[in-house]
């Protein structure tokens, strides 16, 4: 989900080789709310930042981040299945 004022709403990481202009979100009540719904694999674990209107941007509702190694940080999310090796 991603509330906000941005007309243009994409997802770049890990699931689409950090490439926006590949996964949009859609928009919802007046432009205020875009979703996106994707199938990922149950032991997933992906790391993710938003472009909006062509400006990357960290996940303003999920205060789950990681240091990217590159002197940043991305947003990630782990599904149910995940473990720690």
């Amino acid at each position: 989900f991603y509330r906000g004022p941005g007309e243009m709403v994409q997802v770049a990481g890990d699931m689409t080789s950090w490439n926006s202009g590949r996964i949009f979100m859609t928009k919802i009540e007046e432009g205020l709310f875009a979703y996106r719904m994707e199938n990922v694999a149950p032991d997933a674990r992906l790391e993710y930042r938003l472009t909006v209107n062509g400006k990357w941007e960290m996940d303003p509702l999920n205060p789950d981040s990681i240091d990217n190694g590159v002197g940043g940080r991305n947003n990630f999310f782990a599904m149910p299945g995940y473990t720690t090796t």
